[in-house]
């Protein structure tokens, strides 16, 4: 399992000023409540990292700290043991960005597209999801990586939510995590980003 687990961390690692319109703003003084909390998963997973988002979570072509009026990021990271029959994720990756205006959240999401095809381009059991209803636009991807009995599938949702863009990633073992495990985390945090806008 922990080889796994290595591959999922470094996977999950690997992942301005005009007005694009739409939906209310939140403020940087809310950032840490874009994203999961424990108490939005719960046991048995525990929490390994959380906080601002620092260079070394950032990778291209969303490395840029300061691209598109960028005001800050955060993350939330939570793990849990199984084996090859443990159903639903065993890691979940949840992150938030914040812009000054929904113009820039709305190109940062762009390169969310591209970024999250990019992640999936060549892997075995690559699908572009149909995109779920989370916010005003919203991308999914999933794709596999081993072999039976222990591949491992991932699915990787990100979205757009007035000038915050959101992401969650899940990983698990594949037969037993589905599209709609990632999205009910997605939707968690969606209400996380709507209260903080209100």
């Amino acid at each position: 399992m922990a080889p796994i687990l290595a591959v999922l961390l470094l996977l999950a690692g690997c992942s301005s000023g005009d007005d694009g319109g739409g939906g209310p703003k939140v403020s940087a003084s809310k950032g840490e409540e874009l994203v999961l909390s424990f108490g939005d998963v719960g046991k048995p997973f525990s929490q390994f990292d959380e906080g601002e988002q620092r260079r070394t979570d950032m990778a291209p072509p969303r490395d840029d700290p300061d691209r598109f009026g960028r005001e800050g990021g955060w993350k939330g990271r939570f793990q849990r043991g199984g084996t090859a029959k443990t159903k639903g994720p065993l890691v979940i990756e949840s992150r938030a960005d914040l812009f000054e205006s929904t113009g820039g959240a709305n190109k940062d999401f762009d390169l969310y597209k591209e970024a999250l095809d990019e992640l999936a381009f060549g892997a075995a059991g690559k699908t572009v999801e149909p995109a779920p209803k989370l916010g005003e636009e919203a991308h999914a991807v999933t794709f596999r990586q081993g072999v039976p009995p222990t591949a491992v599938r991932h699915y990787g949702v990100a979205w757009r939510q007035g000038n915050v863009t959101g992401y969650v990633l899940v990983n698990g073992f594949d037969g037993r995590l589905t599209l709609a495990d990632a999205v009910g985390l997605a939707r968690k945090q969606e209400k996380r980003i709507e209260r903080a806008s209100s």
